[in-house]
């Protein structure tokens, strides 16, 4: 490599081989004494165009996923094993290149050879890089410097986002008919269908294409048609206020929110990623473009916090997240933007159930601030399943539904008519206390009535009794006790 003169990265750490080493700085044995000092200055300029490589004074320029920056020194070959310590100039959405001095754009990747992620790179923040040759190596990320990824898995506001609890439905098809409405899926998440003409299925959906995730939710749709101004489809989670309130949305000092999900649909289009407060009045929608079809993706949306509005804290409705596959014009906006009102989609939102599509959703995060694990980590900060299941049960749970009499509500009746009974207590506080329904085949013994009194923590049972001995009511094996605190 040729150097252009005045820098470092040429000079040999043997001495006797630096005497013409950089062509700018002669050190030669006889030198003429006139270019001691041009020799000299030259070095302080080398060290000083170093300084400026390593001390954040240089800002990148480009775009998003093609940045670039001028390192002072003229190079035409980037050196390898050079260092540089950047501010960045504009905030990453993805994989990323890096183009010094015009050379050429060379990619940046992470400590593990992967393409870094969305929010890597974080603008006005610093970041170091070293050239090992072949591609830029990112050796601290600007957007997840304070702690691994994977140790902020507890900070998520989604519930089940891995799609893993399923305690309701299981694998079992939830069919979306027309004007069918929102209804649950997969714990956490709900199927919405509005319209009168379209309808489809959603299901908790195994797969094992996508490395680190072992479910996803399918939105599939079984009777195509164009959408009227009132109809959309989309997949949502509402969240608790008590989970949302963090973010200070409402407020002058409201944080940005971070959604990050990997997608899969059989057609290509643009999708909408929707944000509104538990009221739906105030609403921000952002495009997302599904470039291949039949392969999974990985997206990233950061929202800037909402200053306006009511954004409820407590254990009510404090926002909803939509991922939107087709609206009508009713249900439209324009992207990127905060808006007064209920909305779904923008204009360019494509309409998937204009044929028989499907898509599936998996590995969703719900995160305060700017930042989002790489595609390689979104893994490592899904929740493990049994505290996922704890998180749930929160505002589903169920009693029994395996077994025969393994939700059994019975107890000894001293007396005809004496009201008996036993207490439950739920082994995670609900959300409210929850509307308790019998699912299934029940059967009453020795007893003519049976009412309960419910907390969010227990159920106590009232068990009136027709005779002397055992009064019970019982379930048969597959039923069981629903108890929903939903949203």
């Amino acid at each position: 490599m040729a150097s252009p003169g005045e820098d470092v990265q040429a000079w040999s750490k043997t001495a006797t081989t630096n005497a013409n080493s950089d062509p700018l700085i002669n050190w030669a044995e006889g030198q003429p004494r006139a270019s001691v000092n041009n020799s000299a200055r030259s070095m302080l300029a080398a060290h000083a165009k170093d300084r400026d490589l390593k001390n954040g004074s240089i800002t990148t320029g480009g775009t998003a996923s093609a940045q670039t920056f001028t390192s002072g020194v003229a190079y035409t070959t980037v050196p390898t094993g050079l260092t540089v310590r950047l501010k960045v100039g504009v905030t990453n959405t993805g994989a990323t290149t890096l183009n010094m001095d015009g050379i050429g754009a060379v990619a940046i990747k992470d400590q593990a050879g992967l393409d870094i992620g969305a929010n890597a790179l974080l603008l006005g923040r610093y970041v170091d890089l070293l050239y090992n040759g072949t591609n830029w190596i990112l050796l601290s990320s600007s957007g997840a410097s304070a702690a691994p990824f994977e140790a902020l898995a507890y900070n998520g506001m989604q519930i089940n986002g891995s799609m893993d609890v399923s305690q309701e439905k299981g694998t079992a098809n939830t069919s979306l008919t027309p004007g069918s409405g929102a209804l649950y899926v997969v714990d956490g998440f709900l199927g919405v269908n509005i319209g009168a003409t379209r309808s489809g299925i959603a299901v908790q959906q195994p797969i094992s294409t996508l490395a680190g995730f072992t479910n996803a939710l399918g939105l599939i749709c079984v009777t195509p048609a164009a959408l009227a101004a009132g109809d959309t489809q989309y997949i949502t989670q509402v969240i608790e206020g008590v989970r949302w309130s963090r973010l200070a949305f409402g407020n002058a000092a409201a944080s940005p929110v971070t959604i990050a999900f990997w997608i899969n649909a059989n057609v290509t289009g643009t999708m909408a990623v929707a944000v509104r407060n538990g009221a739906g009045t105030r609403s921000y929608v952002a495009n997302v473009t599904i470039n291949v079809a039949t392969a999974w993706e990985y997206k990233t949306v950061t929202i800037p916090g909402d200053v306006a509005g009511t954004w409820v804290t407590n254990n009510t409705a404090g926002a909803s997240i939509a991922f939107c596959f087709g609206a009508g014009a009713t249900y439209q906006t324009a992207a990127n933007t905060w808006t007064a009102g209920n909305f779904f989609a923008t204009s360019s939102t494509t309409n998937f159930w204009a044929t028989a599509s499907t898509v599936y959703l998996t590995g969703v995060v719900v995160l305060p601030g700017s930042d989002a694990p790489s595609a390689a980590r979104s893994p490592f900060i899904m929740r493990p399943y049994d505290q996922e299941l704890m998180t749930c049960q929160r505002y589903w749970q169920k009693i029994g539904g395996y077994n025969l009499f393994d939700a059994l509500i019975g107890a000894y009746a001293p007396n005809a008519g004496s009201i008996v009974g036993p207490l439950f207590i739920l082994p995670m506080e609900m959300r409210s206390a929850p509307t308790l329904t019998y699912v299934g085949t029940w059967t009453a013994a020795n007893t003519s009535a049976v009412t309960a009194t419910i907390g969010p923590r227990s159920l106590y049972f009232n068990i009136t009794s027709t005779g002397v001995g055992q009064s019970y009511y019982y379930n048969a094996a597959g039923s069981y006790i629903s108890l929903d605190a939903r949203l």
